[in-house]
């Protein structure tokens, strides 16, 4: 009923009070009670004036996110309930990671997987206020991101068995992922600025990784050997551009875009933002080396930019591939409403 409330308040300042702010009481007998003409979950709002301005009628209503699989058969679903994000496909593509929350007002969440081929779900995180999470390469551990309340963000790492509980390994960073064998690399954050750093899975040797400043962390090489960031191009322009972890110099990918390795290695996935002529699109290019780069022009592709024969193009642009361009993991978003009248005395 937050909504209907909002409504009430900001109506409140009426003509028959000369434009005053009138009392809750006055309010409420201006404004009875609305009055709910159809029934479901509401947690979302809208206004519209009824025809013959006699009263308001207010959406509330509530969004669901579900989680789908595409493979050569098509669409399939793989959530029903809740509000699900951030899905992941195992190398494999067998089996499908996401987070999941039953109010999308909360920040608690569980990290669950579905066995495509059983149908068979395992909740591997509980109750916990999960920001972004990666799977290690042999599906054996998790490391993911809190943020606890008034709190500074805190890296954390559990094996998917609960053999162990989880453990804190990072305080002050997040967008951590699985590199090297037996390593972790991390957006580092600071006061003025974020760098990449890294730290063996048992919470030692924390140290810097590049020094280059760094806005936001997209992906990491299976192999350790590059990090796709986001950085503040020349000219203002939020370009992503690949660090090698190792030293070397670095390369500019794209502007404005997303970027990602399949789980194997032998794709290299980057989704740019839509121009006047061209919608958002994913392009997937394959590798002749795995967790290498492809071969782009010395200053990045731009959203108008044709890519040469080979490069496949994703009909989906929000996607996370799997073991081929044509199997791949998303999530759809439905908004279901309900509709409040509310008399104008």
């Amino acid at each position: 009923m937050r909504n209907a409330v909002a409504v009430q308040l900001f109506f409140a300042a009426i003509p028959e009070a000369g434009g005053a702010i009138v009392s809750a009481e006055r309010t409420a007998e201006i404004f009875p009670k609305p009055e709910q003409i159809s029934f479901g979950p509401t947690e979302e709002d809208g206004i519209a004036v009824a025809p013959d301005g006699k009263s308001l009628i207010t959406a509330v209503g509530i969004r669901q996110s579900s989680v789908w699989s595409h493979d050569s058969s098509g669409d399939k679903p793989v959530s029903s309930e809740g509000f699900a994000s951030a899905p992941v496909l195992s190398r494999d593509g067998q089996r499908v990671y996401y987070l999941i929350r039953q109010n999308v007002d909360s920040s608690a969440r569980e990290l669950r997987s579905v066995d495509q081929r059983t149908g068979k779900t395992d909740i591997l995180l509980q109750d916990l206020p999960v920001v972004d999470y990666d799977i290690s390469h042999d599906e054996r551990n998790v490391v993911f991101t809190t943020q606890p309340s008034a709190r500074e963000r805190q890296i954390w790492l559990s094996p998917l068995d609960h053999s162990s509980p989880p453990r804190m390994i990072v305080q002050g960073g997040d967008s951590a992922f699985f590199g090297a064998e037996g390593e972790i690399i991390f957006r580092e954050l600071g006061e003025k600025s974020n760098s990449l750093s890294r730290i063996k899975l048992d919470g030692t040797h924390r140290e810097l990784a590049t020094a280059t400043p760094i806005l936001t962390f997209h992906a990491v090489s299976r192999d350790g050997e590059w990090a796709v960031v986001g950085v503040s191009g020349d000219d203002g322009r939020i370009q992503a551009a690949a660090l090698p972890i190792r030293g070397g110099p670095s390369r500019i990918i794209c502007n404005y875009c997303q970027t990602m390795w399949s789980p194997d290695g032998k794709f290299f996935y980057v989704r740019l933002a839509p121009t006047l002529t061209l919608p958002e699109r994913t392009m997937a290019f394959p590798l002749q080396t795995p967790n290498s780069l492809p071969d782009l022009p010395a200053g990045g592709i731009f959203s108008d930019w044709v890519p040469p024969a080979g490069v496949k193009i994703v009909e989906r642009a929000v996607m996370y591939p799997g073991p081929d361009p044509s199997t791949y993991v998303f999530t759809k978003t439905d908004l279901q409403r309900n509709l409040f009248r509310i008399p104008l005395h």
